[in-house]
């Protein structure tokens, strides 16, 4: 869905020491994202281990928002 506005972002380059961590990520600006980088695959498979383990058990029809801290900024666009 956002391939056309990330085709013209710069790749994430990784983490110090970790730098093939969020390999399909793409830098983003501290104003549009406290993390700096759109979503990745592995942020998302983050939260669907999270959500189907032991330690998802008590949640109960919650609404978890994978935005890299995004919903801080900017509460109305939620």
């Amino acid at each position: 869905m956002t391939a056309g506005s990330t085709s013209q972002m710069e790749k994430f380059g990784g983490i110090k020491g970790h730098e093939n961590a969020f390999a399909d990520a793409h830098v983003m600006a501290a104003d549009r994202s406290p993390a700096e980088r759109t979503g990745s695959e592995q942020d998302f498979a983050g939260i669907v281990l999270f959500m189907a383990s032991q330690a998802g058990a008590y949640l109960n029809g919650e609404c978890m928002v994978t935005d890299g801290g995004r919903l801080a900024q900017m509460p109305s666009v939620y």
